[in-house]
């Protein structure tokens, strides 16, 4: 019984995605999409700078990742 369980677990794990966003707006790779810019995302306040309180985060992933080319401010 236990090496049925343990032969399970791979078979539930492989449907996992690591990386979910409530947000689009929150997955860097989205910020230079239309729907992550300004006045789009004004109206649902999901902006980056929105969604992510900390300004500093926001700088952080920016330089990380490359995303949001004309900064943040």
């Amino acid at each position: 019984m236990k090496y049925i369980i343990l032969a399970c677990i791979p078979i539930l794990l492989a449907g996992c995605d690591l990386e979910v966003y409530r947000y689009p707006c929150q997955d860097p790779t989205n910020w230079d999409s239309a729907q992550c810019q300004k006045p789009q995302c004004e109206v649902s306040r999901t902006c980056p700078e929105h969604i992510f309180k900390d300004k500093e985060i926001l700088k952080t992933i920016a330089t990380t990742t490359g995303t949001m080319k004309g900064g943040c401010k």
